[in-house]
């Protein structure tokens, strides 16, 4: 039996109800609501497929992959948020690769970075492959991604056929398994790079403590963060040093800095603001967090809200 899909297919079954609401209100069973993804709401792998299901039947794959148009403001999501916030496409297919092994996904996607302007795209799954439907659902929304995340003139190939933004909704029942698809655009609008402020005019920590938390899920390395704060890598190590720092544990500090408030924000579930904060899974958030603050997550949680 395949395991039941975690927040991030409840976060996409919330998006689907609402583009299918758009297309046809008949399209969902009366009384249907939906998840509550803020609240870690879980969705069966059955009855997520069969939603899909009945949309790619009665409707085509048009409300699947227009999803992107639900995506709305990236902000009312911690997980949307992050991803949103990708700012280039090689940190977009990390961020998402990313989600997909910290809720354990059973459908994967692999994803290539071609040229640096498409995006090659594989779905595969261990056990049962993925549906027509449930391919087109990730191509509409890693497609709705991207636009979010910078790129502009984005064109969609899936099935043999090619879509922009405003065509997808046309698209009818995928006549293959839709399992590889592609994602061009003609210009990806890069997000204005974090000013340092000037060697000197604040400690070194303070200054990366603040490039790092422009974007806490980002997979940052040293050598990034030491050409962003226009220091080399050495200089960068031999000053932490100096102040009894490393650069692992200022990026410790930052993401659970940001755990903590998202925690004392009471919005997310537990497992959001893991991924959120740049963890591999959720283990290592329990153990960076535990370490520093001397108790669970959710012990801080109830502490913090009372």
């Amino acid at each position: 039996m395949r395991r039941e899909e975690n927040f991030a297919s409840a976060s996409l079954v919330a998006l689907v109800i609402g583009s299918a609401i758009e297309a046809d209100p008949d399209l969902l069973p009366p009384g249907t609501k939906a998840p509550d993804p803020m609240r870690d709401a879980r969705v069966s792998a059955s009855g997520k497929r069969e939603l899909l299901r009945q949309i790619h039947e009665r409707r085509g794959a048009g409300p699947l992959l227009c999803i992107g148009r639900h995506l709305g403001n990236a902000a009312a999501s911690p997980v949307l948020a992050v991803l949103a916030n990708a700012g280039r496409p090689d940190i977009l297919v990390d961020k998402w690769l990313r989600l997909e092994r910290y809720g354990h996904a059973t459908n994967r996607t692999k994803i290539v970075l071609e040229n640096n302007c498409a995006l090659n795209c594989r779905r595969y799954a261990r056990d049962d492959p993925p549906t027509p439907a449930e391919n087109a659902l990730i191509a509409g929304f890693l497609f709705g991604l991207c636009g979010l995340a910078g790129a502009r003139g984005r064109m969609l190939d899936i099935d043999g056929q090619r879509f922009d933004a405003r065509t997808a909704a046309t698209a009818g029942p995928l006549a293959r398994d839709g399992a590889r698809f592609r994602i061009t655009w003609n210009e990806w609008i890069l997000q204005p790079a974090a000013s340092p402020d000037a060697p000197g005019s604040e400690p070194l920590a303070e200054r990366l403590d603040t490039l790092l938390s422009t974007d806490v899920a980002r997979n940052w390395s040293l050598g990034e963060a030491a050409g962003r704060l226009a220091i080399s890598t050495r200089s960068l190590q031999r000053e932490l040093g100096a102040q009894g720092l490393t650069f692992s544990t200022v990026l410790r500090r930052v993401r659970v800095d940001e755990a903590a408030r998202l925690l004392r924000a009471d919005t997310a579930s537990l497992a959001e603001i893991g991924y959120c904060c740049g963890y591999a899974d959720q283990p290592h958030f329990q153990r960076d967090f535990r370490r520093a603050l001397n108790m669970s997550p959710g012990e801080y949680r109830r502490v913090a809200i009372g």
